[in-house]
This record gives C-alpha cells, structure tokens and sequence, in this order.
C-alpha cells in the first residue's frame, strides 16, 4: 500500500500547480508559461545529476525521449486549457484520463481490472457528463465537447498524461525513478523551448513569463516536480490502473479551492460533478 500513500502525495502537488498553473495562465500566453516553468525545471533537474543511472539499452532510451515529449506536449495544452477554463471546469475533465490509463493498462500492460472498478469507470464517465448539464438540453454537453476547442485541449491533455503513465509504468521496470524523473524533467523541458523557436517567439518566451509571473512560475515548477517524483514512486509499485485514479484526487481540490480563490461560478454543479467522478475513483480503488 506504499504507493497509495505516494499518490496521495503527488494528488496534493498537482493541485497546487494546477491553481497557480491557472493563475498565470490567465494573464499570459500559455506558451509562455509553459515553457518559463519547463525551463526553471530543467535547472531543477540539475540537482539530480549525482544520482543519475542511465540505461545503455537503446530501446529503452527512446522511449524514455518518446516520455518526455509527451510531457512537454500535455503540459503546454493544460496550460492552455487553464488560460480559457476555469479551474473548476477544466480538472474535472481530466478525470477521462482515468478511463483511458485503465483501458491502456488493461490493453497493454495486462493488469486486471473486476467488474466493480469497471462500474467505477462508468461513474466517472456520468460525473463528466453532469459536469458540463447546466441549462439547455440534455445532450449539450455532447455538443460542447465534439466542438469546443478549449475542451479539447483538456482531453488531449488527459490522452496524454494517460499514455504517459502506461509508459512510464513499462519504462520503471528497467529505469529507477530518479533517473526517470531526471529524464522527464531535461527532455520535456528541451521538448518545450524547441516548441517555442519553432511556433513562438523562442526565449523571448522565457523571459516574458519570468518577468510578469516569476512567482507562479516557480510554484509550477517546483510542484510538478514534486507530484512528478511522488507519482512516479507510486508507479514504479503499484498497478498504473489503480495509480492514476488516485492521483486523480487532485480535481476535487482543485474544484472547491478554485471556486474559494477564483470566484468560479456553477461552484454547486462542479462540486457534485466532481464527487460523483471520485466516487468512481474509489470504486475502481476498492
């Protein structure tokens, strides 16, 4: 049950990056914020050079790139996420995640999976739904999420976290976790400034984001490595199917201390969504 207690740990980090995360997300370009926190955490990476392993098998390093990449790419469409929706609105969505690293688990890495947390994944499925049924028709939150853009950077976000966790499940069995997490923090941080030269405006990026929310930055920057470390440990002992449910706590904090500190509205329909998506959470757990 080690684990367990990991993912309690980095489900309290990623709250905190996801409130500071929307903080300065809505004052800047994303791009902007992303990749200032990539490149603060890269500098963090540093710290961990002396207990760096890395592997000689060359598979294994390719997919270890393939990682961070993905990282690199879910974090800048959160970050974008969190620009247009609330933080209310946009963690609980991230709860899909969790349906897709079951189906991934069970696919891939052949973990089991009972009938009762499968009743688990329908739940989250209907609190996603309930989170989006406010007024007008019964099927306008199908509607909201096959055309709106900004949801679609949270599912995405969620895709890719999820396949994230599949690989990094497979990739700890023959990495340990400070060299893994190393890993993820120098890739998805090159990942990111390359993102930048190509599409932005390069470390002009960096800069700006320093400058205007240096503080929120280095929030980010320092929780997600945190919930990156905790959630790796949890992975590297327990089953990914069940990991990342838990980690998953960190919607509903999100969604009451959002609504506290941001003022959010439709608070009560968030809230109940969200519940109703940890209920499921619990249930795949139990």
């Amino acid at each position: 049950m080690t684990w367990f207690y990991f993912a309690l740990i980095a489900a309290g980090a990623w709250t905190l990056t996801a409130l500071a995360e929307k903080k300065a997300c809505s004052g800047e370009k994303a791009i902007q914020v992303a990749v200032a926190s990539s490149f603060v955490w890269i500098f963090l990476a540093l710290l961990l050079i002396p207990f760096v392993k890395l592997p000689t098998n060359a598979y294994i390093i390719f997919l270890m790139i393939i990682a961070g990449a993905i990282f690199g790419g879910s974090f800048y469409l959160s970050s974008k996420a969190f620009k247009y929706l609330s933080a209310s609105e946009a963690s609980p969505l991230y709860n899909i995640g969790t349906v897709i690293t079951v189906i991934l688990a069970i696919l891939f890495l052949g973990e089991k999976v009972t009938t009762v947390q499968l009743l688990g994944v329908i739940t989250i499925i209907t609190g996603t739904y309930v989170l989006e049924l406010k007024k007008g028709s019964f099927l306008a939150p199908l509607t909201k999420l096959f055309k709106s853009e900004k949801v679609h950077y949270v599912i995405i976000s969620a895709f890719g976290y999820s396949v994230l966790a599949i690989l990094s499940k497979y990739i700890l069995g023959f990495v340990d976790p400070v060299t893994y997490l190393f890993s993820q923090l120098v890739i998805s941080g090159a990942f990111m400034l390359a993102l930048s030269y190509l599409r932005h405006n390069g470390f002009k990026d960096v800069i700006t984001g320093l400058k205007v929310h240096r503080w929120s930055i280095l929030i980010i920057s320092s929780t997600m490595m945190t919930a990156q470390l905790f959630e790796i440990f949890a992975l590297k002992t327990g089953e990914a199917a069940l990991v990342m449910p838990v980690t998953r706590l960190w919607t509903l904090f999100a969604v009451v201390l959002g609504g506290a500190f941001y003022k959010e509205g439709h608070k009560r329909n968030r809230i109940i969504a969200a519940a109703i998506m940890l209920a499921g959470v619990f249930i795949i757990y139990l």
